[in-house]
């Protein structure tokens, strides 16, 4: 199935490396799409704006630099941004123009891990947005072998980037860094068995340890209770239900394990900072649930 969205085809030869191209949006909407090709995308006086990476919803700032890896959807809208001059510099290149057989050397490996981590959504601070921005000008002025120089040097720069946010786009995935076998286990039961009741005694059975001993045990190891994780997992489904479906808000909230309407609305609020109606709005007023043959 492919992934929810409008596909964009993006005007990138095989024979060229990258494209670039910048636009002043005077009406800042993206809407909800998907490409074959990596993005490095720098939006700039666009405060109160939303981004949209999947299924994960920001405010943005006035400057805003993401990494967006191929077929991950993204988006973007006004909201409550006010500027009638919105700078949109895109960067796309090719998923294959770096070899893995390449990136797995020492003094690329960095870059490796970034592309990697661009499959959820990268998003980087002030300090690389402010050494960024002025290189992805200047490749405007390039052409050539310099050009592809001055690109590989831009990677490279997003590669060390200290304090880089991967966006949590899928539950799942989070828990590659949780390396014990025991949580491994106690997250394949939950995400198995989210729409049924799931106790702690349950749980710590599965991990061979006594209650109390496994609520410390996850929390060290992930830095959550296991509620939370639970909660998590659960809240994760439901968004996917609430864009990719017409269910109302009541069967979402008991299909994915919820018994109680009011504290499903409580706790997708404190997690997405919207309503689940409000989310339902989000999506469907960019046309989320087109489907891509």
């Amino acid at each position: 199935m492919h992934p929810i969205g409008i596909k964009e085809f993006v005007f990138l030869p095989e024979s060229d490396c990258f494209a670039l191209k910048s636009r002043t949006l005077s009406h800042p909407d993206i809407p909800f799409h998907f490409h074959a090709e990596f993005e490095l995308n720098l939006l700039e006086n666009g405060r109160g704006g939303r981004r949209i990476i999947s299924h994960h919803l920001e405010e943005t700032s006035d400057l805003e630099l993401v990494l967006i890896g191929p077929d991950l959807t993204h988006g973007w809208q006004g909201h409550r941004c006010r500027s009638k001059h919105v700078t949109e510099t895109s960067l796309h290149f090719h998923s294959n123009l770096l070899s893995w057989d390449f990136l797995r050397r020492h003094p690329v490996k960095n870059i490796q891990t970034l592309l990697l981590n661009a499959a959820k959504g990268v998003c980087f601070n002030q300090e690389t947005i402010a050494e960024v921005a002025p290189l992805l000008k200047e490749l405007k002025t390039r052409s050539g072998f310099e050009s592809l120089l001055l690109f590989l040097q831009i990677v490279h720069t997003l590669s060390i980037a200290p304090m880089t946010t991967i966006l949590p786009t899928e539950a799942k995935k989070e828990t590659t860094r949780w390396h014990e076998d025991r949580v491994d286990k106690v997250l394949d039961y939950v995400r198995m068995h989210f729409a049924d009741p799931i106790s702690l005694k349950q749980v710590a059975c599965i991990a061979n340890m006594t209650e109390v001993s496994f609520s410390r045990f996850f929390k060290q190891r992930t830095g959550k209770t296991f509620v939370e994780c639970v909660n998590e997992i659960r809240i994760d489904h439901a968004s996917r239900m609430l864009a990719d479906t017409t269910n109302n808000i009541a069967e979402i909230a008991f299909s994915t394990g919820f018994n109680n309407i009011s504290n499903f609305n409580r706790i997708f609020k404190t997690k997405k900072n919207l309503t689940p109606t409000q989310f339902r709005e989000v999506f469907s007023a960019n046309n989320l649930y087109r489907m891509c043959s």
